[in-house]
């Protein structure tokens, strides 16, 4: 049975903490494809063919240990593996740094994490998740004012929201 430890991967590729790139050392080329927004590289483990994400294998080439619970990109770009770019966060940590969905609910759409519209008031919502729960921020008539509060609390309610959007 073939693991995915650190000495294998330090025998398959060369890892450049500062650039983040994968050289595969057979054919001295960078390696990843892009899977969901995240390059990944396919690899043999536990019998079986499966996709690694290149910033995972940044942490256990590093640190020779796989991330616990889970790995963020700090600035938000899912192809941006370098070593100072990636920390371990839990779920909710990691939810946190997200920028704002692509739907944004309701239209006209606010392009600010946490600002909706409500077409039944014609005002803006701001609201932020904690612990598993919404918390209204209040309305608003301008979606920037209504970031501003979403701003604000997130200052006091979130650990990991260096990158605001």
């Amino acid at each position: 049975m073939v693991k995915v430890t650190q000495d294998r991967l330090k025998s398959l590729y060369e890892y450049n903490p500062v650039t983040g790139v994968f050289i595969s050392r057979a054919y001295n080329k960078p390696v990843g494809f892009n899977h969901q927004g995240y390059l990944v590289v396919e690899l043999w483990h536990e019998g079986k063919q499966r996709k690694f994400k290149l910033h995972q294998l940044a942490w256990m080439y590093v640190h020779g240990r796989w991330p616990q619970p889970m790995i963020d990109q700090i600035n938000g770009i899912k192809t941006d593996n370098r070593i100072d770019n990636l920390r371990e966060v839990t779920m909710s940590q990691n939810a946190q740094n997200k920028p704002p969905y692509k739907t944004n609910s309701g239209l006209p759409r606010s392009g600010f994490k946490g600002v909706y519209w409500i077409k039944a008031s014609s005002k803006w919502r701001a609201a932020i998740g904690h612990k598993g729960k919404t918390i209204s921020l209040g309305m608003f008539d301008d979606p920037e004012k209504a970031f501003l509060a979403y701003k604000e609390a997130a200052k006091k309610l979130h650990t990991h929201n260096e990158q605001i959007r």
